[in-house]
């Protein structure tokens, strides 16, 4: 099959491909990047490669469908999170032409959205702690709904309510880095509300969601859900994070992971493959944090544990049902990414 796949410059493009070669089938792959001495490097792992524009410019989505017509692509895989909402508004002009997108179906937009996701959750009946929303560039609004939220006696996150692979997130605390977050990387960013003044000024603050700190381990998880099975889940323990990408996760089984997010699809439905983020709070429960209506980053390790996961979502996004349902994923398997290294000609 012709597969395009965009971003092919972030960190899960070589597992997407792992995974891509597991159902046995001979893929032409065509990779698409903003950054062309990206594409140079990658030529190694795809047939074709081109440049595109970046998603929020008039002419990515036209250039995209050029591509797809020339290179006789029949899929399209969006990696990253502002590609996925650029494609997902314009699926009637792939379908036109005949191409299909491996992309949820639903309200991708309230699950895109950190804050309507939370407030989603909330209204399902589902345990959130509190967050608000910051009003663009008004600190004395960020100011009272951080002291609303318990700040200083509670530390806080601050993230954009829509972003991509930990972009924008901050912890705000007045705690000083320990001395071993010095020495290590540690989760987030720690940063003061005056020392945000100093880089924004005082009416140039974006838009952001500030939700409660939630110190416990973090999961990450796969679903493939269509309107006629039960959703099909794997979570992933993320022991090992860096910038936000995971280098090391096992497989589990949590229960009220599952059930939680049965729930949510129950009231807002999402069908397709796409995945959340848990944390758990200070009493160890899970709570939601975020969802990417995507293909995430490190969907291989569920592949490995469950191998048929995404040539299911493919068959779905086919032919609109799936064939062969995917096995049980098998619990304890532990995947760790590692760096490799590709080299490529560049423009000087």
């Amino acid at each position: 099959m012709r597969i395009l796949l965009t971003g092919i410059g972030c960190p899960g493009t070589p597992g997407t491909l792992h995974a891509l070669k597991m159902d046995n089938e001979k893929h032409y792959i065509v990779g698409v990047d903003m950054n062309e001495d990206i594409l140079s490097s990658f030529s190694f792992f795809c047939n074709a490669t081109y440049p595109v524009p970046a998603p929020n410019t008039k002419g990515y989505i036209k250039n995209l469908i050029e591509i797809c017509k020339k290179e006789k692509v029949k899929l399209l895989i969006p990696q990253t999170t502002n590609e996925t909402e650029a494609i997902n508004n314009c699926l009637s002009a792939f379908s036109i032409e005949g191409i299909y997108v491996l992309t949820p179906v639903g309200n991708t937009y309230k699950y895109n959205n950190k804050y309507l996701l939370l407030g989603a959750a909330k209204y399902s009946g589902l345990t959130v702690s509190p967050f608000a929303y910051s009003i663009s560039g008004n600190k004395i609004d960020f100011f009272f709904k951080l002291k609303e939220l318990g700040y200083p006696k509670k530390d806080l996150i601050i993230k954009p309510c829509i972003g991509n692979g930990g972009r924008g997130v901050k912890h705000i605390t007045l705690k000083s880095r320990t001395k071993e977050e010095f020495i290590s990387k540690y989760e987030f960013e720690k940063i003061t509300p005056d020392e945000l003044t100093n880089l924004f000024g005082v009416n140039n603050f974006p838009d952001w969601l500030i939700m409660s700190y939630l110190p416990g381990m973090e999961y990450s998880v796969d679903v493939l859900n269509t309107p006629d099975t039960e959703p099909f889940i794997v979570i992933r323990r993320r022991d090992v994070i860096r910038s936000g990408i995971t280098f090391s996760c096992v497989v589990v089984s949590n229960d009220e992971i599952e059930q939680q997010i049965k729930t949510l699809l129950k009231n807002y439905p999402l069908y397709g493959l796409f995945g959340f983020q848990f944390k758990e709070n200070e009493e160890g429960y899970p709570e939601i944090i975020e969802c990417n209506p995507r293909v995430q980053g490190t969907l291989v390790a569920s592949c490995l544990s469950s191998p048929n996961l995404l040539t299911a979502a493919i068959e779905y996004t086919l032919e609109g049902k799936i064939k062969n349902q995917p096995v049980l994923p098998k619990a304890n398997t532990k995947v760790t990414r590692y760096w490799g290294a590709i080299s490529g000609d560049v423009k000087v």
